[in-house]
C-alpha cells in the first residue's frame, strides 16, 4: 500500500455527552445529579456535591495552578 501522498482521516468522538463541560482538550466537567467532577485526562481530580462553594472554589483553584 502507498500511503505517501494521501493522509488517513482519524476517527474523532462525537459531541461529549450533555452532562460534560469541556474544560480544554484534557479537562471536562461532569454533572450527575448533585454531583460535580472534574476529570483532567480522563481521572477524577476533585469532586463535589452542588452547593458546596468551597469544593468548587478549591477544584477551580487547583485547576489554575496545574
Amino acid at each position: 500500500m502507498n500511503f505517501a501522498g494521501k493522509q488517513m482521516e482519524l476517527p474523532l468522538p462525537d459531541s461529549p455527552p450533555f452532562n460534560t463541560i469541556v474544560i480544554n482538550g484534557r479537562c471536562t466537567l461532569r454533572r450527575e445529579g448533585i454531583l460535580r467532577v472534574v476529570c483532567v485526562a480522563g481521572l477524577p481530580m476533585y469532586h463535589w456535591k452542588e452547593g458546596d462553594w468551597m469544593a468548587e472554589a478549591h477544584a477551580m483553584v487547583s485547576l489554575v495552578l496545574c
